[in-house]
């Protein structure tokens, strides 16, 4: 669970090397950033915060071990009753570092790394391989390929909130989606580089 708040955003790390992130809004019209992981060594993931319910069902399709630092009361409920493998920062803190050095609250300075998620991992004596039949939960083309009924979209903006509502431009030469937020590039500062993505999946659901 990746924090994105404003305030918080210059310090992101990890996000470039996730191989999907699921965003979405949370209290307050802001959003936070789900960010998967595999076969990655990252030096520097976070800052981390606090799980929230409608992000466990993502986690759970992804066979994902859960990583978060805190909870809503109905996350907490529902990650008992599920059974979810998670790792979470307030008890199990070894995952984690806090930079208190950072000029930001405490809520927005604990990070972590895939070797401190090895150990919480090993620790809490959690499996490392998927389940059985697993077959993962999306499927792409190995190819680059135009649907035949499709649009052209070269800027693509997701109003999550008046506060929150991110845009991808898309790069035809690289042929990725590069992101913005904030009225700036989103930079992770772990390698200084823009977020980009291949695909862009955008779900519109009730309440």
């Amino acid at each position: 669970m990746i924090n994105n708040i404003a305030v918080a955003r210059k310090y992101q790390s990890g996000l470039d090397d996730a191989y999907i992130v699921y965003e979405m809004i949370v209290e307050g019209g802001i959003t936070r950033l789900l960010a998967l992981y595999k076969d990655a060594n990252v030096d520097r993931i976070g800052s981390v915060r606090s799980s929230r319910h409608y992000y466990l069902d993502y986690a759970l399709e992804n066979d994902a071990i859960y990583v978060h630092f805190g909870w809503s009361p109905q996350a907490q409920s529902d990650i008992k009753t599920l059974g979810i493998n998670n790792i979470n920062g307030i008890y199990d803190d070894s995952a984690f570092v806090r930079e208190s050095k950072l000029p930001v609250s405490w809520e927005h300075n604990a990070f972590t790394s895939t070797k401190g998620l090895e150990a919480g991992m090993k620790a809490l004596k959690y499996r490392k391989n998927y389940k059985k039949n697993y077959e993962g939960h999306f499927k792409f083309y190995d190819t680059d390929s135009d649907l035949p009924d499709g649009k052209t979209a070269k800027k693509v903006t997701v109003k999550f909130s008046g506060y929150a509502s991110p845009y991808f431009i898309y790069d035809a030469d690289k042929k990725v989606y590069k992101r913005y937020q904030y009225g700036r590039a989103h930079i992770d500062t772990a390698n200084n580089k823009q977020l980009s993505f291949k695909n862009l999946i955008i779900q519109y659901v009730d309440d």
